[in-house]
């Protein structure tokens, strides 16, 4: 809705150095005066259906399942990773899904990084490697959207789908985590666990 409604949009320009950290460069674009000018008459946004969480995520609420499930895209792994396989780098860097855990959740739970955890709910399973973070919040886990060579993060979503926009809820869910294992010495020596680090210029 940025560039509808205001003047200027920002860019983000995102540049990841070998040593981990990322610096992100905001640029200021103008805003498409067609755009801007229609949505705000035409817009018509409806009210939420529910005045709290949908019924199938509630029931993992009372059910006392421990970890917000944010899952998203990431970088080294694009989309589905559709071409990644046939990089060798990428999947000596990422062999298999990853999921960022908080230092004080992975403590409560006995968890390093190397860790080879089933992230579940009601609702489905999948399997992902370790990586404890400060990245992601106390009770927050991130798993990626998609791996070339895993099932991806939509395994433990709910069947939620919003009656108004007919959304699914891929991006609300609660789910634990249970240790099954550590990756191979010789699988950990090709991936790295350290702490991303923000600098905004």
């Amino acid at each position: 809705m940025e560039p509808a409604l205001n003047d200027t949009y920002r860019e983000e320009v995102v540049v990841v150095k070998p040593d981990g950290t990322i610096t992100r460069k905001i640029e200021v674009v103008p805003s498409n005066e067609t755009v801007r000018s229609y949505v705000p008459g035409h817009l018509k946004p409806w009210p939420a259906v529910w005045d709290k969480y949908p019924p199938y995520v509630d029931e993992l609420i009372r059910k006392g399942y421990k970890y917000w499930v944010v899952n998203g895209r990431y970088n080294a792994i694009w989309q589905t990773g559709y071409a990644d396989p046939n990089v060798v780098e990428i999947m000596a860097r990422h062999p298999m899904n990853i999921v960022q855990v908080n230092p004080d959740d992975a403590a409560k739970e006995g968890l390093e990084s190397g860790d080879i955890v089933v992230v579940y709910n009601d609702y489905g399973s999948t399997t992902a490697m370790v990586w404890v973070t400060r990245v992601v919040a106390p009770g927050t886990i991130f798993l990626i959207m998609a791996h070339p060579k895993a099932v991806g993060a939509n395994a433990v979503t709910t069947p939620s789908v919003d009656p108004a926009a007919q959304n699914p809820d891929y991006k609300l869910t609660l789910a634990n985590i249970r240790k099954i294992g550590r990756a191979h010495e010789t699988l950990l020596k090709t991936v790295t666990f350290k702490e991303i680090k923000f600098a905004v210029r």
